[in-house]
């Protein structure tokens, strides 16, 4: 039947077999003439006011610059007065501002510096005299004109109902089809995958890796030439409700990649089109039309280059991507990153005091992502950082709802090679054949039409020079084979049956785990040459396991798939876990129905062994003399409790190291020359970030035995439910582990931890602590290159990591329980002592003979009872006699006494009724015992 539907509602009743008769396909066909007309007149619009904007802009300067010379003010670039004067703020309106092309006037040790494209990465820093302007720097406010817009086009308008704090979802743009193909170079991944520990090396710091390319390449098929193919799907995130961004479902696209490797393996396929600076740019927008102030967000959108490059020269040793994620960091509520700047500006400070009152601002005009935000992070367990979050959420609709506009035009330019391109959050690559520079100058007068100022740029590729650096051959044909990690071009040698089944019994375990069944495989890393185990889905099989191999007597070739399944009763597990075991202790049975992931320590343990102490002896002396900062017991002890990792490492400490002190004096020497040369870097995990251990994909705790935190535990909004998660990390000796996008499964936790930081406030203060030994490390050695060399070399050269290996495990460390036997450090004792009440300490104070005396003689009563108003007077006094600025009130100061001695109690005391509490020094130190459950409180005075 045909399937035109009339005005009325009724189908057509014409040409029963076709889609549409010939009465309705001439109907059809001029809709879309009309349709493609209206399109092209739209463009022609937009094109035409783009070129009036860039005709009035043109103007504007040209009188600018009339009206400067006529007032006789023209810079002279010779003027050795130019500097003083340009920071006079009365004499600020003088100079011209930065209006993105051509050479721009800039006070830094009067140079010229050229204004760098949003993406244009600044490779050198500029030589300067001084840096004394740079850190009072005035940023000026260039003249906007008014953009050309078309009637009921305001794009601000049709997605929100301010009114109502939401958004207008009838006038949402959505993806349409969500399957997508995306093309790469397979020969180049399988070849990176190869190599990819070296590869690796290259990564940014801190890089983020959402997507294990092993998973991306065995999902493609291979095409000609060297190419495969992999088919994508988009989903929004609707459990969050707020039509966010588009995500690939299970992170299979170049969308969750890894920079590096993405730039190198679709580079010559794609272009990469993104919007500039697209979320400050969105929050300005944003701002601007609900009439709020942002001053110094829109200095920052127009002299982003200006502004960075200002702060790199007062922080060299920070990059332009360090300073982006910085200023992006402080728009969603982020301090750390902040605090962190040693040499902060004053547009800096002023930017991070301004912030704030923005995001609460926009929340209050968007309820409905404040509110749904806040019950989100309440599930999540991330009750912090709500405004922070739910800014990001609304610019994250923007953005994504920027990103349709943009996917509608392409859709019309290219077609059905638009679902050929790669959904970037913020851009799209699209296929280079089919990228043309005149779709970035239709799409910036679409979103000038509408009232936005975004900008869109093609952002250049980086790829890895694999020839160069890795030795890739592009005339060699790479395969990634993933359980056996080798490199194969050539067609397998011919095997037998017996020799298929013993290396299918070594090499591949298949869990049963109670119906989550998975395969894992024996692989060797290349850096310590330690067995690692990788899991492969039962959906994923197939393809892990195409090889094919020759038998002997056999006329086809088998899969590699096919002789599992032959062998695999003799390699099934019923589930897996990880329980390592010391050289002493009795091996584990690998016959038994658990698997154990365990596979040893980097060195065998050889009874007979004579350690070499020249070898380790700076390395210890590193312990005992910065560690430690010279106490030996404590030095001891921190030996005793390595020894017991390697010793019993089925067992955990139950005990978190936390050294503090200035940055350079070898915190990190230490534990990295453990993790590598004694342990093994497969049981080490090293991380800047507490939310690695702490969120819901926690797939890198698994089989570790050492984790070191590296400022990643702080005194920060937000860091309490982290902190709390990390006393249970520390002696929970179970785990339940979910990798992202498998099963989940609870294996045994073996984990010990260590923190290092420059803040002593590292961890939250508590008045008991038992699971953490603060140390203050002596600063002695920060700087000294040589001394740090010597200690590097002997186990980088000289071998020292066996003779290191042999000390700890023939270290006697019967009967030792680090919670128990770590002498309390100063550090700890200031620590704690912060940790109590004032109230609590002045009533320990009291117990002093001179203050026992004040007190005692202040009872209302002679049984030993004083009123709550007679008790904060002589605790206020105690305050003004310590210098103490704290303040109280009576009402706090009851609430907190109330929870040391109980509720207070009414009597009358000689002529008047009072509420107030029994004291002596006995109920004093009983009350405070039971509260703190500590008895040293009162040693001065016994």
């Amino acid at each position: 039947m045909c399937n035109f539907i009339k005005q009325n509602g009724e189908k057509c009743k014409l040409s029963p077999k076709k889609q549409l008769c010939h009465k309705h396909v001439s109907k059809v066909a001029a809709a879309e003439e009309a349709a493609e007309e209206v399109a092209e007149e739209i463009i022609t619009k937009a094109e035409n006011a783009l070129k009036e904007v860039k005709k009035d802009l043109a103007i504007a300067e040209r009188n600018e610059r009339k009206r400067e010379r006529k007032m006789g003010m023209e810079i002279d670039s010779d003027d050795d007065d130019d500097e003083e004067e340009y920071m006079n703020p009365k004499n600020l309106k003088k100079f011209s501002t930065y209006r993105g092309k051509g050479p721009c006037r800039n006070n830094i040790a009067t140079i010229n510096i050229e204004m760098s494209p949003n993406h244009a990465p600044i490779n050198d820093n500029p030589i300067v005299a001084t840096t004394e302007s740079i850190e009072s720097k005035v940023y000026l406010e260039p003249e906007t004109l008014p953009s050309a817009q078309l009637n009921n086009c305001n794009l601000f308008e049709s997605l929100f109902d301010v009114k109502r704090g939401t958004i207008r979802t009838k006038n949402l743009r959505s993806l349409g089809s969500n399957e997508f193909v995306e093309t790469f170079d397979r020969n180049k991944l399988a070849f990176i995958l190869n190599n990819i520990e070296a590869v690796k090396a290259k990564y940014r710091p801190n890089a983020r890796d959402g997507l294990s390319i092993d998973t991306y390449y065995l999902a493609s098929c291979p095409t000609n030439g060297g190419k495969g193919e992999i088919n994508v799907q988009y989903i929004q995130n609707h459990a969050k409700k707020l039509k966010g961004r588009y995500l690939a479902v299970k992170s299979l696209s170049g969308q969750a990649m890894v920079r590096e490797v993405r730039q190198t393996i679709f580079d010559g396929l794609y272009v990469d089109l993104d919007m500039d600076n697209c979320h400050p740019v969105i929050q300005v927008w944003l701002c601007r039309n609900l009439n709020i102030p942002c001053k110094f967000l829109k200095q920052y959108v127009d002299h982003r280059e200006e502004i960075i490059r200002d702060l790199i020269i007062l922080n060299p040793g920070l990059t332009r991507e360090d300073f982006k994620k910085l200023f992006l960091s402080i728009n969603y509520g982020n301090s750390n990153n902040y605090k962190a700047i040693e040499n902060k500006s004053v547009f800096l400070k002023s930017y991070y005091e301004k912030s704030g009152g923005i995001k609460a601002a926009l929340c209050d005009k968007f309820t409905v992502f404040r509110d749904t935000t806040r019950e989100i992070r309440d599930k999540q367990n991330k009750r912090y950082n709500y405004l922070g979050a739910a800014v990001s959420h609304v610019c994250a609709f923007v953005e994504n709802q920027l990103l349709m506009i943009i996917s509608d035009h392409l859709r019309g330019k290219i077609g059905g090679k638009y679902y050929e391109s790669i959904l970037c959050f913020d851009g799209i690559m699209i296929p280079k054949n089919e990228f043309s520079e005149l779709y970035i100058n239709e799409l910036e007068a679409i979103f000038s039409m509408m009232d936005i100022p975004m900008k869109l740029s093609v952002k250049p590729f980086k790829p890895l020079d694999l020839e160069g650096e890795f030795g890739y051959d592009p005339q060699v044909e790479y395969v990634y084979v993933d359980p056996l990690t080798v490199r194969s071009t050539c067609k397998t040698s011919v095997q037998t049956y017996a020799s298929m089944s013993t290396f299918i019994t070594n090499n591949i375990a298949f869990i049963s785990d109670g119906g989550h069944s998975v395969y894992l495989t024996k692989n060797f890393a290349t850096g310590d040459k330690v067995i690692q185990y990788k899991t492969i889905a039962l959906r994923e099989a197939k393809s892990a396991f195409s090889l094919m191999f020759d038998i002997k007597g056999e006329g086809k070739p088998k899969s590699l798939i096919s002789l599992i399944l032959k062998y695999q009763m003799s390699i099934t597990y019923s589930h897996r876990d990880f329980i390592p075991f010391g050289a002493k202790a009795e091996p584990w049975d690998y016959s038994k129905l658990t698997f154990n992931s365990f596979s040893g320590f980097v060195h065998r343990y050889d009874p007979d062994f004579n350690v070499n102490h020249s070898l380790i002896s700076n390395y210890l002396g590193h312990i005992e003399n910065i560690w430690a900062n010279g106490d030996k017991e404590v030095a001891s002890c921190i030996e005793k409790w390595f020894a017991s990792i390697i010793q019993n490492p089925q067992k955990k400490t139950c005990l978190c190291m936390v050294i503090t002190g200035a940055e350079g004096l070898g915190k990190n020497i230490v534990s990295s020359i453990y993790s590598k040369h004694v342990l093994g870097e497969k049981y080490a995990l090293d991380t800047p970030s507490m939310r690695s251990i702490t969120q819901r994909f926690n797939g890198s705790l698994e089989n570790k035995l050492f984790t070191v935190l590296n400022e990643a535990v702080n005194e920060s909004e937000g860091s309490h439910g982290d902190q709390d998660m990390l006393n249970d990390l520390i002696t929970e000796d179970r785990r339940l582990i979910e990798p992202k996008g498998k099963a989940s499964y609870v294996i045994s936790d073996c984990n010990n931890y260590i923190s290092f930081s420059n803040n002593e406030y590292v961890i939250r203060a508590s008045t008991e602590m038992r699971r953490f030994v603060f140390l203050r490390g002596s600063d002695a050695r920060v700087g000294d290159s040589q001394y740090f060399n010597t200690i590097a070399q002997a186990f980088e050269v000289r071998g020292a990591g066996i003779p290191l290996y042999h000390y700890l495990m023939n270290l006697d460390i019967s009967g030792f329980n680090p919670q128990r036997d770590f002498p309390i450090t100063e550090m700890k004792k200031e620590l704690q002592a912060d940790a109590i009440c004032k109230t609590a300490q002045y009533l320990i104070q009291s117990i002093d003979p001179a203050g026992a005396q004040i007190l005692l003689s202040s009872l209302d009563s002679d049984d030993v009872f004083i009123s709550s108003a007679n008790l904060f007077r002589l605790f206020s006094e105690w305050l003004e006699r310590c210098k103490d600025k704290a303040h109280y009130t009576l009402t706090r100061f009851t609430k907190e006494i109330a929870t040391i001695f109980g509720p207070s109690v009414q009597k009358r005391c000689r002529d008047f009724r009072a509420r107030g509490f029994y004291i002596s020094e006995d109920i004093i130190r009983g009350a405070i015992a039971k509260k703190y459950r500590r008895t040293d409180l009162f040693d001065q005075f016994d």
